[in-house]
């Protein structure tokens, strides 16, 4: 943001070098600012090949402009052009010492300064004046190493013994070193310092990470490993013990990327203990900032170590592993981790943590669209979770078992797994982490709380809870505000609020950016489909459910994909492609019905009988339409005084069904619309407000016919 703001007020051009060095996460940073933009930006990155063999669409952004431009090595005209302007201070330099110079470097630039510096640093030439001078002897004094390590190596074995000694504990310190860390090492070492700049080899910055120190970097990151080859062993041990006590005391009250610089500090000084606490902290703290691929990277080096004793911290590191790796998409390394997680508990011979993988096993299941499995891992989870007093797993199974409820309308069965769960939730969140501790679900379980007055229609009240929730949630809980915001353009969306619901969508997309899961992506992406098709607007409806689709696929996400059908097979026939339309429409059902979700099942089959009746085939319509209305009554078949007599049915099912009942002559039409008035009325009592009202009859299609029915008859 504050990039686009500053090319806002001004074209601005940025320079990003060695790319190569880059993490994921900061290649992922770099794609993010080269989205599509009103503002006169250029991006200017430099990397080695080596960086698109890694990640060949890291950079490439399909909405921009862009071009990639491969550096050849210099040749024939350039290398010689290079050579002149670094000796361009030495008068006259001989044909056959530049001839030497450019064959050797062999096109590479870098390669050729560093010869030049070699040159300067063994005194063949004096570049202490200018102009430079070249000594008589130059050809017997002349070594020419033939590769470029061996420059380098070449350079340190020139420097006088302290400044060789400075650079090599700088170099424990590592690329990137400060004055007092170097302190730390050896008092003596700073003080060299000067002259290392003198010959290139260390720069200053103009800014350091901390405040109490200057900071300083290597010329070269491979001069940094370089130097470090040549730091004997027992000297790297020391050195990095004392970096870490040094680097320690400046994390102790700040979460930052050197936790993780400290704990590799740690594991090279053999400090197995200390690196597995720093390794900890680190991914807790990239777990915060949603920053899955360096968190699972600090979960791998907290796993190798030897401290590592617990047997709950070891498996809840398994169980962090495992969300990662899902997070990022990678479901086949997290299903390995999973058998992992499985095996441990047997090993371990616990009913609690073998509860924890089935509510893992649970999940799993309900993303795939098994809602039946997914439901008997549940009570199974809970048959041992619960005396096992694993209050993690029990509070999830009973969460699970509570979602799975509203599915099928059971309102009353949702709050009792919903009101046991969360008694479980303030137990898990009373215990550390490491010792299977997650505030998370206290805060998850409400959420079930709102989506069932959701679903009862009851969205003024629903409204009213995701704000009284979200003031109280901390900040940062991201992904518990996402599922409010989510519920929160619902709500609006119910009551006919379209444009807050559009916005409520915008502010969506922007938390989901930050917790960057393809779910949630999936989630997002469906809910701005469904506002845009009660607004009409069929290009926004397409190109968000399409990506939907896209996301749901990356995730295995088989309710969002259902959903993203859905939403395509609307925007389909709002454009006449019926054909399409049916198609997306039964694969949406056929997914819906996998997964246990009756009310969006047979949402689905009335579109269907809508595209018969327009089709001409109006008694197919009815039947199927009549089908719909019985199945819509529920399990037992009667009616549920507080739902109606159509439970299981939304009002722009009920619209469709009775639309074809009309065309059809037949009877049931009637009490169809009995019902749909009877629904309206108490949607338009929940409102004091007359605008509102008014607002909700002219938003929603639904309501809006509904009206028009009734004041016809």
């Amino acid at each position: 943001d504050l990039l686009h703001a500053l090319a806002a007020q001004a074209p601005l051009v940025v320079v990003l070098d060695d790319l190569h060095w880059a993490d994921d996460a900061s290649l992922d940073f770099v794609r993010h600012v080269a989205r599509a933009a009103p503002v006169p930006l250029l991006l200017a990155m430099l990397a080695r090949p080596a960086l698109l063999e890694r990640r060949p669409t890291a950079l490439a952004n399909e909405e921009v402009g862009h071009a990639t431009l491969h550096l050849r090595l210099l040749d024939a005209e350039q290398g010689p052009a290079l050579l002149a302007a670094l000796l361009q201070h030495l008068p006259h330099p001989p044909e056959a010492l530049g001839r030497l110079l450019v064959e050797r470097a062999a096109g590479n630039p870098f390669y050729m300064e560093e010869l030049v510096r070699m040159l300067i640093d063994d005194g063949v030439i004096d570049a202490r004046r200018q102009p430079w001078a070249l000594r008589a002897d130059w050809q017997e004094k002349l070594r020419v190493p033939a590769t470029l390590a061996g420059v380098l190596q070449a350079r340190l074995h020139a420097l006088p013994a302290d400044e060789l000694a400075a650079l090599q504990q700088a170099s424990i310190v590592g690329p990137v070193f400060w004055d007092s860390a170097l302190e730390a090492i050896d008092a003596k070492a700073p003080a060299a310092l000067p002259a290392l700049q003198a010959r290139a080899l260390v720069v200053a910055r103009s800014s350091s990470a901390f405040a109490d120190t200057a900071e300083h970097a290597f010329h070269h990151q491979l001069l940094h490993d370089v130097t470090y080859d040549t730091v004997l062993r027992g000297a790297r041990r020391e050195g990095h013990a004392r970096a870490a006590r040094w680097l320690a005391e400046r994390v102790a009250d700040r979460a930052s990327e050197f936790l993780g610089i400290t704990a590799a500090h740690f594991e090279r000084a053999g400090d197995s203990a200390q690196a597995l606490d720093y390794y900890d902290r680190a991914r807790e703290h990239a777990g915060s900032r949603f920053a899955h691929a360096a968190a699972l990277a600090y979960v791998e080096c907290a796993l190798r170590q030897p401290a590592l004793t617990a047997p709950l911290w070891h498996y809840h590191l398994l169980v962090d592993k495992q969300v990662y790796l899902e997070n990022l998409g990678r479901l086949d390394e997290s299903a390995q981790v999973l058998e992992a997680m499985a095996a441990y508990a047997e090993a371990r011979d616990s009913d609690g943590l073998r509860a924890d993988v089935l509510s893992t096993r649970m999940l799993w299941a309900d993303r795939e669209g098994r809602a039946a499995e997914a439901e008997a891992l549940a009570h199974q989870a809970i048959a041992l979770a619960e005396p096992a007093q694993a209050s993690g797993p029990a509070a999830l199974a009973h969460g699970e078992l509570a979602v799975l409820a509203l599915q099928r309308r059971e309102f009353d069965s949702a709050l009792e797994h919903t009101t046991i769960g969360l008694r479980w939730a303030r137990e898990c969140a009373k215990l550390p982490w490491r010792e299977g501790g997650l505030v998370g679900y206290q805060y998850q379980l409400p959420i079930i709380g709102v989506e069932a007055l959701l679903q009862q229609q009851r969205w003024p009240e629903a409204r009213a809870a995701v704000t009284e929730v979200l003031a109280t949630l901390p900040a940062r809980r991201r992904r518990e505000q996402l599922s409010l915001l989510l519920q929160r353009a619902r709500a609006e969306s119910y009551g006919g609020e379209l444009d807050a619901a559009r916005r409520t969508c915008d502010e969506l997309a922007a938390v989901a950016a930050a917790v960057d899961i393809a779910r949630t992506h999936a989630d997002v992406a469906n809910a701005l489909a469904e506002v845009a098709a009660l607004q009409g607007d069929v290009v926004t409806l397409e190109r968000a459910a399409t990506e939907a689709e896209v996301r749901a696929r990356e995730a295995s996400y088989s309710m969002a994909l259902a959903m993203a059908w859905k939403n395509r097979a609307v925007a389909a026939a709002q454009r006449g492609a019926t054909t399409a339309a049916r198609a997306l429409w039964t694969d949406a059902q056929r997914q819906y019905e996998e997964q246990g979700m009756p009310p969006e099942a047979l949402g689905v089959r009335a579109e269907l009988a809508e595209l018969d009746r327009r089709d001409g085939r109006i008694e197919a319509a009815a039947g199927a339409a009549l089908a719909v209305l019985a199945e819509g009554r529920g399990g037992d078949g009667h009616a549920d005084p507080r739902s109606g007599p159509w439970p299981l049915l939304e009002p722009a099912t009920l619209v469709r069904c009775h639309a074809i009942l009309v065309a059809a002559g037949h009877a049931d039409a009637a009490p169809v619309l009995q019902e749909l008035q009877r629904r309206m009325h108490r949607e338009l009592a929940q409102l004091t407000d007359a605008v509102a009202r008014e607002r909700l009859l002219g938003a929603l299609p639904h309501w809006r016919e509904t009206a028009r029915l009734v004041e016809q008859r």
